[in-house]
């Protein structure tokens, strides 16, 4: 039942994501971006496999140097959410953070929200899609942390789950502008 929906990538192999036909063959209306409803859970168990339905739409989280992405550093395009397409990170945004899992120090404004998570009784800020609402990971403040001291320019790491991301090998839309976090 999940992800019997999916065709695959030319490129590797691996299952395309549903929305990539719309986005590739430029299926848009208005301001040049897809219509979005909410979607109920019959079409994202659908459209996605039991691993991306348990991370996006469950707050799940994969485990730690699971995913390709994680040692993935290209030189151009961009990442988009798996669930709905809406560019997230840029290329120049994802760094080693030696965590285990993708990190970009830097989102797409305006497609990547925060709200608070206090699962494990503890505080943390949850990163979900703007458009789609699914979970991506979360994001961490690194100014005082002797573990990121390399880092010189981002002042936070967004922690995203890599099954919650589709790379897209494209430049990123001119309309789309990276959100200025660095120092």
């Amino acid at each position: 039942l999940f992800g019997s929906a999916q065709s695959k990538s030319q490129l590797d192999g691996k299952p395309l994501p549903f929305w990539y036909e719309l986005e590739n063959n430029k299926k848009r209306v208005g301001d040049d971006s897809l219509v979005w409803e909410p979607l109920d859970r019959d079409f994202w168990e659908k459209h996605l496999n039991r691993k991306e339905y348990n991370v996006l739409r469950h707050h799940g989280t994969e485990a730690p140097r699971s995913h390709r992405y994680n040692n993935i550093y290209p030189k151009t395009g961009y990442f988009a959410c798996r669930a709905c397409g809406l560019p997230l990170y840029g290329y120049h945004s994802k760094f080693d953070s030696s965590t285990g899992w993708p990190s970009f120090g830097t989102n797409i404004e305006g497609n990547v929200t925060e709200r608070p998570d206090f699962e494990y009784g503890i505080q943390r800020q949850e990163v979900c899609c703007a458009r789609c609402e699914s979970h991506l990971g979360h994001v961490f403040a690194e100014r005082s942390s002797n573990k990121f001291d390399h880092l010189e320019t981002f002042t936070e790491r967004q922690c995203i789950n890599g099954v919650c991301l589709h790379f897209i090998n494209k430049p990123l839309p001119d309309n789309l502008n990276p959100k200025a976090t660095a120092l």
